[in-house]
Order: C-alpha cells, then sequence, then structure tokens
C-alpha cells in the first residue's frame, strides 16, 4: 500500500539545544592546548565573535568564523559541532554531517552534537541513519522532544507505524496540546488498520471475521442494512462462535425491532448464559413489551453476574416505577447514583419521584444536583 509521508518532517530543535551547544563555545584552554601554535588572542577572537553571531542567529557569518577555529584547532570538538550547528541551520546538511560526526568522534559526549546529527539526517530523508543515532539518545533521554518527535516521524516516513506509535505517545506526554502527535497517531493508527483488513481480506475472504468486520464498518456508516446482512454472513460461517448474534442483536434492539432483536439474543444468551449484557438487553425488550415479571428476572440476573451494571439497577428502577412501587424504584436508582453519581437522567428520575411521594426537601436536592450536572456540561462542550 503506498502513501505519502508526512507534510513536515524538519523540526528545528528547540533553542535548548542550541544553548547546551553554545557552553563549549569559548573553552579556550582546550583549544589552546590542542593547538598550541595558534595565538590565544586569535582564538578568543574568533570565539567570542562566532558565539556572538550564533546568539544573533547570523548563521553565516558564525559558519565562517567556525570554519577559521577548525582550521587553527581541529581538534576542537565544540568548534565542529558549532561549525555543524550552523551549517543545519543554513540548509547546508550535507556539510553538517561530517562536522557533527568530527565532533563526536573527538567527544562522543556531546549530546547536543548527537542529537542534531540525527535531525540533520532526518532533513535529508535519510530516516535509517537517523533513527540510528537518535535511538542512542532516547535511551539516555526520552524527555527530550526533538529526539522524540523525529523518532515518531523517521518511522511514520518509512511506513513502519507499529514501531512509532510508542515514540508519537510519548511525543503526546511530552506536549498534550500540540495538535501534531494527535495527527500523526491517527494517521498511523488508520494505516495500522488498512493493512491488517487488506490482510485479512487476503487470507480470508469469507471468513466470519471478514464479514463481521464489514458489519461493524457498515454499522458505524449508519447502513443499517448492509451491516445487518454482513452480521447474517457472519453467523452462517461462524454459527457458534459467541458475540456475532449479540452483536446483531444490539444493532436490532438500537433501531427498536424488538421481536428480530429478542431472537438473536435469546440465542446468544443459550450460548453464554452468564453474559450480564445480554440478560439486561432481554430484559429491557420485555420492559418495552410490558412483560413486567419477566424483566425483573432478567435484571437480576443481570445484576446478579455483574453488581456494578449500572443499566440493569436503573432498568430496575423503571420496572419498579412503572410498577408503582416508588420506595424500592428509589433504592434502585440510589445504587446508580452510588455507581455513576455523574448520571443526570438518574437524579432528575429521583426528583420526579420523590416529588410525587411528597418529598420536598428530597426533590429539591436531586433537582439541584441534575441541573449542576447539566450546567457543567454546557460549560465543557461551550
Amino acid at each position: 500500500m503506498s502513501r505519502k509521508g508526512p507534510s513536515r518532517l524538519r523540526r528545528r530543535p528547540g533553542r535548548f539545544v542550541i544553548l547546551a551547544l553554545w557552553i563549549g563555545v569559548p573553552i579556550l584552554p582546550a583549544l589552546l592546548v590542542a593547538a598550541p601554535g595558534a595565538g590565544e588572542h586569535q582564538l578568543r577572537a574568533l570565539s567570542d565573535d562566532a558565539l556572538r553571531k550564533l546568539k544573533a542567529s547570523d548563521f553565516e557569518g558564525a559558519a565562517s568564523a567556525y570554519q577559521q577555529i577548525v582550521k587553527l584547532n581541529p581538534a576542537s570538538a565544540e568548534a565542529h559541532s558549532n561549525l555543524g550547528l550552523a551549517l543545519y541551520e543554513l540548509g547546508r546538511y550535507e556539510g553538517a554531517i561530517p562536522e557533527f560526526s568530527r565532533a563526536l568522534a573527538l567527544n562522543p559526549n556531546l549530546t547536543g552534537a548527537t542529537v542534531l546529527l540525527g535531525l540533520t539526517y532526518s532533513a535529508l530523508h535519510q530516516y535509517r541513519q537517523a533513527i540510528a543515532v537518535l535511538t542512542k539518545v532516547y535511551e539516555l533521554d526520552k524527555n527530550d522532544p526533538a529526539v522524540v518527535q523525529h523518532l515518531a516521524l523517521a518511522y511514520v516516513s518509512l511506513n513502519e507505524d507499529e514501531k512509532a506509535v510508542p515514540f508519537i505517545n510519548r511525543w503526546i506526554e511530552l506536549q498534550p496540546d500540540d495538535p501534531e502527535p494527535l495527527y500523526y497517531k491517527g494517521k498511523a493508527s488508520m494505516f495500522m488498520a488498512l493493512r491488517s483488513f487488506e490482510k485479512l481480506k487476503e487470507i480470508a475472504p469469507d471468513s466470519y471475521r471478514l464479514h463481521q468486520l464489514n458489519a461493524e464498518l457498515f454499522r458505524q456508516q449508519g447502513n443499517v442494512e448492509a451491516a445487518i446482512t454482513e452480521y447474517k454472513k457472519a453467523i452462517e460461517k461462524g454459527p457458534n462462535i459467541a458475540g456475532l448474534r449479540y452483536a446483531l442483536g444490539t444493532l436490532y434492539w438500537e433501531n427498536n425491532r424488538l421481536d428480530e432483536s429478542e431472537s438473536e439474543l435469546e440465542q446468544e444468551l443459550q450460548r453464554s448464559p452468564n453474559d450480564p449484557s445480554t440478560s439486561f438487553l432481554l430484559g429491557d425488550i420485555q420492559l418495552k413489551k410490558g412483560n413486567l415479571a419477566e424483566a425483573e428476572r432478567l435484571f437480576r440476573h443481570a445484576v446478579e453476574v455483574e453488581p456494578g451494571l449500572v443499566d440493569a439497577h436503573l432498568g430496575m428502577a423503571k420496572l419498579y416505577k412503572m410498577s408503582g412501587e416508588t420506595s424500592r424504584a428509589i433504592e434502585e436508582l440510589k445504587k446508580v447514583v452510588a455507581l455513576a453519581a455523574e448520571r443526570s437522567d438518574v437524579h432528575y428520575m429521583l426528583f420526579e419521584l420523590y416529588r410525587n411521594s411528597g418529598n420536598r426537601e428530597a426533590a429539591e436536592h436531586e433537582l439541584n444536583v441534575f441541573k449542576s450536572i447539566k450546567s457543567a456540561r454546557e460549560r465543557k462542550h461551550n
């Protein structure tokens, strides 16, 4: 599967990288030891001039000054590194790489030069080399955004999305408000999914899994009839696979096709008798049909299997409300509040029940909670 690479691969290093490199510039004793024939005054003047130009973003002037320094003192790792930096900022990547390489040969501990070497390889689309260099830095420090970003983008550019995702996730952790990593995570995830789907279609073109996948895609698109057709094909290919009839049953349930939903869910419950969600849905269907005793049995079975199933407790509360058993309905709703206090609809139901039973104080409290939750939700969306 072909695709274009990321729209922006080159990200300049943050100022922290440049500042880290400046620190090594004016260390004259080291320069003089390496080049005893060079005059101290000349090296000091060149070094000060180069530093001044680097700080002023006069990269052309800085490059010229550092070229003179490395001629006078070819053993200065810092000078080679900063010459590489100036060339990098000028976009002269082919010239920057040998300078960073010489700097690291002289002093392997120049982390800034290592980072910039990796970024330079990325700028030249030499992603394998970039990954090899930047991985070494990442193993020592996982908090450098420039390193994390370029590792992620290098793997994306190579279509190795599975390897890119961990770095994209780390990028999001470091810069949670940056839309860039979110875009690349979505892009990488999309292509990973597409490759999986294509492989599934290649190796099992008529399997229940492919029909199930097609059904889920149609379901997301809102094409109910096409989804139903694909679910039925999946069931035909895998009649004993748990979950298929549940999926079809919930689709029918969502579209208020209760008889068809009931048929599928009953068959699902035969295969998975202790599935609380299936019991709840069947109970809800019976409630809508007015079969209260059967609905209560199914709801009770659901909460016995999973006591924290909010929807089943809420179903019981609705059932008791319909039966006029206000106190029992309130008790079930209190259980829901204990499990999901943010459910505004539950507080409104409690308000109605307390009001109808004459408990004004409790009714007013629940109404205020309902309004508070609703107002907070509206503020969040605005």
